[in-house]
C-alpha cells in the first residue's frame, strides 16, 4: 500500500459537505455536490481501508516509493492533491482512504455575496481542462496506465466529460462579456495541450532525480 489519504473534518467533525442542490446541470454548478455523493459512496463500501478517487493534500501518507515514482505537477496549481493522485494511477499505482485517519480542515471563508468566486471558477476550469487533456495524452505513453474516467465518478471523474467545455462556457457567460469568455476558455485549450507534453518530460526528470540522489546516498 503506497498512497492513504483521510476526511478532513469540519467544526463540528463533520466531513460531509453542506451545499444548495441547485435547479441545474451545469457540473460547475454541482461541483460540491458531487464532492459529497462521493463520499457518501466511500462510506457505504465495506471496510476501513478503501480505495479512492478523491485524496487530500494536507491529509495524505505517502510511501517513499511512491515520491520517487510518481512526481507532483509543477504546472498545475490548483487540486494539487487530486492531480497527483491521477499521476499516481497512470504509474499503476492506487490510493486508499482510511476512513479513521480524520483531520480538523478550516479553510478561508470568502465572501460569495453574489454566488460566485470569479478567480476559483476560472482555477477550476484551467484545472480540469489541463487534467483532461492530461489524460487524453498519457494514452500515448505506452509504459503508462489509461485512465478510466468512469472509476473517477462522481468526482473528479464527472468533469473529464466532453460537456465539461460547454458548461465551462455556459457558466462564466454568467459572469463576463461574451468576447472575455471566448478568449479565456481558448486560452484554457491552449494552455491545457501546451502544458500536457511538458508534465510528461518532467515526469522523467523527476525519476533521474531520485536515482541520481541514491547513487550520492550510496557513495
Amino acid at each position: 500500500m503506497l498512497g492513504i489519504a483521510g476526511y478532513y473534518l469540519d467544526k463540528q467533525g463533520n466531513h460531509r459537505l453542506s451545499f444548495e442542490d441547485k435547479n441545474t446541470n451545469n457540473i460547475f454548478d454541482n461541483k460540491i455536490k458531487l464532492m459529497d455523493k462521493t463520499y457518501e459512496l466511500l462510506d457505504k463500501k465495506f471496510g476501513n481501508l478503501v480505495k479512492t478517487p478523491i485524496i487530500f493534500g494536507g491529509n495524505m501518507v505517502l510511501h517513499r516509493n511512491t515520491i520517487e515514482k510518481v512526481s507532483f505537477d509543477p504546472y498545475n496549481t490548483r487540486g494539487e492533491d487530486i492531480d497527483y493522485l491521477i499521476n499516481a494511477k497512470m504509474e499503476g499505482l492506487s490510493f486508499f482512504l482510511d476512513k479513521s485517519l480524520n483531520i480538523i480542515h478550516l479553510p478561508p471563508e470568502y465572501n460569495e455575496s453574489n454566488k460566485i468566486n470569479v478567480c476559483k471558477l476560472k482555477q477550476d476550469i484551467l484545472r480540469f481542462f489541463y487534467e483532461k487533456e492530461k489524460i487524453e495524452y498519457s494514452k500515448n505513453i505506452e509504459e503508462l496506465n489509461s485512465i478510466d474516467i468512469e472509476k473517477l465518478k462522481p468526482y473528479p471523474g464527472e468533469f473529464f466529460e466532453e460537456k465539461n467545455f460547454k458548461d465551462a462556457e455556459e457558466k462564466l457567460l454568467n459572469i463576463l462579456e461574451k468576447n472575455e469568455v471566448k478568449e479565456f476558455i481558448n486560452y484554457a485549450k491552449l494552455r491545457a495541450k501546451e502544458l500536457s507534453p511538458k508534465y510528461f518530460e518532467f515526469r522523467i526528470l523527476w525519476k533521474n532525480l531520485f536515482k541520481d540522489l541514491k547513487k550520492e546516498i550510496l557513495k
